[in-house]
């Protein structure tokens, strides 16, 4: 418990074995904090960056203040605005970041709008500067260059059109600012259950959300109704969500916003560019490169593409060409990112077919209640972008019969590689919703997510080897 996943300094995930320890992390116990050596980096400040974040407080901070360091002046300025104005700015000119300086009070909202916004300093980036090592803009922009191309390859978009982020939340608020720059005045809307700090992005900047959890036919005709009453800044949502694996209607979705300038914004994280292509309908396209494009673990990155064929990619090339900052992916995030992702079609490939049996045996296995899969949850929305020979992907829920009794008892049981993210080389198992939503678990079922779900990102392991791991914790779930 608590090491970090995959064993480096760099990791974007640790291990949290037990369901009791996952309930102990969100609760805060400190018999599990303590042992906490890394975690996911938007929630935990990993090591390196504490130790990097401690110096330029010991430079900066005055009396009882607090100091947290960002990629760029500008996101240390969007933070501190995010405070109310209740924090300063400073230049750490020779590291090249910006600081918000507040009192230790506001510390933890600050840690907020770091979570909210990826805009993070990542264990690359303070590993070099602690070294005394800077920038290598040759070297970071050939892997940049090459990352643009491999994105818009698999996206079938164009170069041009790709932006790269720190991270997947970074590309979702990035583009999220392009929107109320073009739309200062507008709400958007978040259609489907989704990955839950895309929500609290629309609702915690700009004019906030309408939230619609359900993809069903009511939920069309409300955004049918939304659409012809009021002017809205963009339309959210996943292909398919997380982590229920469903897949909005995203042709009817496309068909209601035709006639208005609301651009529809779609992630295509959890299936991946491989498996699906949304070149048809979305105006603009979010990705975790952190993911199934890196697989290792050991590296974040994101994405956003445009697409040049929709009749809004004029005013949404200027809006994000205004708000991009390039510099906030640092070079060596862009080399790991392109060293792990030269085998990414393969992989991907193989793990969806390993996830489709395994998931296809734990539909029929009499303990298990429910699977949670895009070729069963929402068949015909997901054909709708599917590619030619594409697959199903890699992630899986399941939710257990009697889950009050059994769910615990099979999940300390499985032996598999337990902890946060997804797409990785190596099966990822989680109690999502615990890990995401411990402080709202009403309201998540009151959306359909149970809070006994399992969440399960298959890797490279053979199926017969994973189908064996999770017939065994199965069984000891009865015991």
């Amino acid at each position: 418990m608590g090491q970090p996943v995959p064993d480096t300094p760099h990791a974007v995930s640790v291990c949290l074995p037990t369901w009791a320890q996952v309930i102990g992390y969100e609760e805060c116990d400190p018999a599990v904090l303590g042992r906490m050596q890394t975690g996911y980096p938007r929630f935990f400040v990993n090591r390196i960056v504490r130790e990097l974040n401690a110096q330029a407080a010991g430079k900066f901070a005055d009396g009882d203040e607090a100091a947290v360091i960002f990629p760029s002046v500008a996101a240390a300025q969007r933070c501190a605005e995010f405070l109310g104005g209740q924090a300063r700015v400073e230049v750490w000119e020779e590291k090249a970041l910006g600081l918000v300086l507040a009192a230790n009070a506001l510390e933890k909202r600050a840690l907020e709008y770091v979570r909210y916004t990826g805009e993070l300093v990542s264990s690359y980036r303070a590993a070099s500067l602690l070294d005394g090592r800077g920038d290598d803009p040759l070297t970071g922009g050939d892997a940049k260059a090459i990352l643009c191309g491999r994105v818009a390859d698999h996206a079938g978009m164009a170069a041009r059109d790709v932006y790269l982020f720190p991270n997947g939340m970074a590309a979702v608020f990035s583009l999220h600012r392009a929107l109320r720059l073009m739309f200062p005045e507008r709400k958007t809307v978040q259609y489907d259950f989704p990955y839950v700090d895309v929500l609290r992005v629309q609702r915690e900047f700009g004019r906030g959300a309408h939230f619609h959890p359900l993809a069903s036919a009511s939920s069309l005709a409300a955004l049918r109704d939304l659409v012809g009453g009021e002017a809205l800044g963009g339309v959210f949502c996943e292909m398919p969500s997380n982590p229920l694996l469903r897949c909005a209607d995203i042709r009817a979705v496309a068909e209601i916003l035709a006639g208005s300038d609301t651009p529809l914004i779609v992630d295509d994280t959890v299936a991946s560019s491989v498996n699906i292509s949304l070149g048809d309908h979305a105006d603009a396209i979010t990705t975790s490169l952190t993911k199934s494009f890196s697989g290792v673990g050991d590296v974040m990155g994101g994405s956003v593409v445009l697409n040049a064929g929709s009749p809004r990619y004029a005013a949404l090339k200027a809006a994000m060409d205004a708000v991009f900052e390039a510099d906030l992916l640092w070079w060596e995030d862009a080399q790991v990112l392109e060293r792990n992702s030269r085998d990414y079609a393969r992989r991907v490939r193989q793990m969806g077919e390993t996830a489709e049996t395994l998931a296809e045996h734990l539909r029929t296995h009499p303990r298990v209640a429910d699977v949670f899969y895009p070729k069963w949850e929402t068949p015909d929305a997901y054909a709708e972008v599917r590619r030619d020979g594409g697959g199903f992907g890699a992630l899986l829920s399941i939710v257990l019969k009697d889950p009050e009794r059994t769910s615990e008892k099979f999940f300390d049981a499985l032996r598999v590689t337990k902890g946060p993210s997804l797409g990785t080389n190596y099966t990822l198992a989680c109690p999502y919703t615990l890990l995401a939503h411990y402080p709202e678990l009403d309201w998540a079922e009151s959306c359909g997510v149970s809070r006994w779900l399992v969440r399960v990102s298959v890797g490279l392991e053979q199926a017969a080897d994973l189908i064996d791991r999770f017939d065994q914790a199965l069984a000891a779930a009865q015991a």
